[in-house]
């Protein structure tokens, strides 16, 4: 009884690691736990593994062999011997009697059960090979997914995106309009049940960071040479383009004291910087038309614009609520970032939920807990480093996490060329099973590619990182399920590769020994004599 929704957390046993429940010790051997552990125990001893596969590989050589003895028929019969001649849709009397031998024995079907019992257990051997690689690729697939959730709402402002989105068709209508409330209610209600913003971080760039950027901004553009900056900034070779340009007019404005000069200045924004076809034409037109619009009301919060955070909320996303109107209830939701400063890397938003746990007082429904410094909480360091907020990857985490998506994407390139060489090598099974060296090199390839695959799932870093990530835990709880995912994925994509290369490497050995024979037709014996 509740263990519905299992929660599980590895911790540290006498026997080595294992998985548990948090709730109750009566869950301790709920099947999501059970199976979490045996994954978690095969990753980390791969050798049982390939351990296991060699020894059912010499099972598979014994009764093999058992059933060749089983099947064997005498070489000799009377002491007179006799050799062995193909047919093909031949009846044994027919073929002793056009041969004008004296004696047939060993014809039909029975005498070819050993070539088929072979051709059942290399076919076979492939299949499985083949369904194993096809796992793989789905995992390593959910793994990229995956990896590219935990940046998901690290920029910009994904709530206002989607709900912009769905009002798409009602720009432009009077905010009391009972069409236009009920509709924002929908989205919100449709925002609520969408998973990807639920996938928060604990540390995350102000809202405008590098959506404003200009050279973000400028990709795509009429005329880049005008529209990007030139040279170095602080020195006399640098050149602003356009969007600096308005920026920094924007931003004169503002401090000028002199009407006439405001003013002159204010016509100039009006037509250059903030008209409704001052951008035109541009490629990001809706992101050059908002950035200007920011920066021209509330002001851009960036680290190259502002040193402080505001006393309002412009700097972080601001959760989307319903309005308020006749017969419509409205959804109130809270804002979940707060803008906060760093020595080190500047502004930033931090969960409001990314509390110091270890805070000492009374704490009630009025009085919160301390948010997180990196004083406080030893996590704090590597998340900041993460969410890499001066974008220049500098740091660890940022650095691991590149890496693995890279190595992600190149699992999942090999998993698919892993693919396209199991369907050749049962089409050369199947069409033309005598091409045995072009089938030994296409199975030895099979094996390269399957080791690189491993190799790059582990030694690339990619079950360090999300290892490193869970334990770090910088995401609210749904995000750090994702992250559990990952690593869940990383593995069984590793362990159903170890388990494709041990078959593809029986493949090959028993393509080498059996040969041409591998799947053939029937043999007779007959005598080498005439009447």
């Amino acid at each position: 009884r509740g263990c519905s929704a299992p929660t599980c957390v590895r911790s540290r046993a006498p026997g080595g690691r294992r998985w548990r429940r948090r709730r109750s010790r009566r869950c301790a051997d709920h099947p999501v736990c059970t199976a979490m552990a045996w994954t978690d125990f095969f990753v980390d001893y791969p050798w049982v593994v390939v351990i296991g596969a060699a020894l059912l590989g010499v099972l598979c050589g014994v009764l093999l062999s058992f059933a060749r003895w089983a099947n064997r028929s005498d070489s000799s019969e009377s002491g007179e011997l006799w050799t062995c001649d193909e047919v093909i849709l031949r009846c044994c009397r027919r073929c002793c009697a056009g041969a004008g031998c004296r004696r047939c024995r060993s014809c039909g079907p029975s005498s070819g059960s050993g070539v088929w019992s072979k051709a059942v257990v290399v076919a076979g051997l492939a299949v499985c090979t083949m369904a194993l690689d096809i796992v793989a690729f789905v995992f390593a697939t959910g793994l990229q997914e995956r990896l590219n959730d935990m940046t998901a709402n690290m920029v910009g402002d994904e709530e206002k995106r989607i709900v912009d989105e769905c009002m798409r068709d009602f720009e432009g209508m009077q905010l009391d309009d009972m069409k236009y409330i009920q509709k924002r209610s929908d989205c919100i209600a449709q925002l609520e049940m969408t998973d990807r913003v639920q996938l928060l971080p604990n540390i995350r760039l102000t809202v405008d960071e590098r959506v404003c950027d200009p050279a973000y901004l400028c990709e795509g553009a009429v005329d880049e040479r005008t529209c990007m900056d030139s040279g170095e900034p602080l020195t006399d070779s640098f050149s602003p383009g356009w969007v600096t340009y308005c920026y920094d007019l924007i931003s004169k404005s503002k401090a000028a004291r002199v009407h006439t000069e405001k003013a002159q200045m204010l016509d100039k924004i009006e037509a250059t910087c903030v008209g409704k076809d001052s951008w035109k034409g541009y490629e990001r037109q809706v992101q050059l038309d908002y950035c200007m619009w920011k920066h021209n009301s509330a002001g851009l919060c960036t680290n190259s614009m502002r040193t402080n955070c505001p006393t309002d909320t412009s700097c972080c996303p601001i959760a989307q609520n319903s309005i308020a109107g006749a017969g419509a209830e409205r959804l109130v939701r809270p804002n979940r970032f707060v803008c906060q400063k760093s020595p080190t890397v500047g502004l930033y938003c931090q969960r409001v939920d990314y509390t110091d746990a270890s805070a000492q007082g009374d704490f009630d429904a009025n009085t919160t807990r301390p948010l997180c410094t990196d004083v406080t909480c030893p996590s704090f360091g590597w998340c900041r480093d993460f969410a890499d907020i001066p974008n220049l990857c500098l740091t660890e985490a940022c650095e691991m996490y590149r890496r693995s998506l890279g190595m992600a994407a190149a699992v999942i390139a090999c998993l698919a060329v892993a693919v396209a060489l199991d369907i050749i090598d049962v089409l050369l099974l199947l069409r033309c099973p005598r091409k045995r060296k072009a089938k030994a090199i296409l199975n030895m390839m099979g094996v390269a590619v399957r080791m690189l695959t491993y190799l790059f799932c582990v030694a690339g870093g990619i079950r360090d990182f999300t290892r490193t990530a869970m334990q770090h835990a910088c995401f609210s709880p749904a995000g750090n399920e994702r992250v559990k995912e990952a690593d869940m994925s990383v593995n069984a994509a590793g362990i159903s590769v170890l388990i494709g290369m041990a078959c593809m490497i029986w493949i090959w050995y028993l393509t080498a020994k059996w040969g041409t024979v591998l799947i053939g037709l029937p043999h007779t014996k007959w005598h080498d004599g005439y009447a």
